[in-house]
């Protein structure tokens, strides 16, 4: 388990990574993946930032039906071979409400067409050891501990 406390604008968190954790409940509000290609390399997607891909499930979606749907929508890539890595508990420390975001981590099964017209405008694929030229939040432990998890899967 790794923990860090982070600041947005003017609210407080606490992060916490579970490495293989199970929760119980309905307050997952994300699902998100460490997509790899062939070469090792980890998808990344730019709408406002890079990130990984991964969104909010939808009403009656499974958590591996929305990383699907999600990395389709912001990448169009496919993915199989998925694997559940762990989750993140985000705790507001003002409210002290707790939410979950779900890691999964998955290949690149088949790598469509990109226009950058629908909810992103860019996609690469990066080496692990360079996500922090792309993605500020990178260095933090949290996301520094996710993708070692995730490398040592593939």
């Amino acid at each position: 388990m790794v923990q860090e406390k982070i600041t947005f604008g003017d609210k407080n968190y606490k992060f916490t990574w579970v490495k293989d954790g199970s929760i119980s409940g309905n307050n997952v509000t994300q699902v998100s993946g460490y997509i790899f290609n062939d070469d090792k390399e980890l998808l990344i997607v730019k709408n406002k930032n890079w990130t990984i891909p991964g969104g909010h499930p939808e009403e009656g979606e499974t958590h591996i039906e929305t990383l699907k749907r999600e990395t389709l929508e912001e990448s169009q890539v496919e993915i199989g071979n998925i694997e559940y890595l762990g989750y993140v508990e985000s705790l507001d420390i003002q409210t002290n409400k707790k939410n979950y975001q779900l890691r999964f981590v998955a290949r690149v099964k088949k790598e469509n067409s990109f226009k950058g017209d629908f909810e992103t405008s860019e996609r690469a694929f990066v080496k692990p050891g360079k996500l922090v030229d792309y993605i500020p939040w990178a260095s933090g432990k949290v996301f520094s501990a996710e993708v070692k998890d995730a490398e040592s899967r593939f």
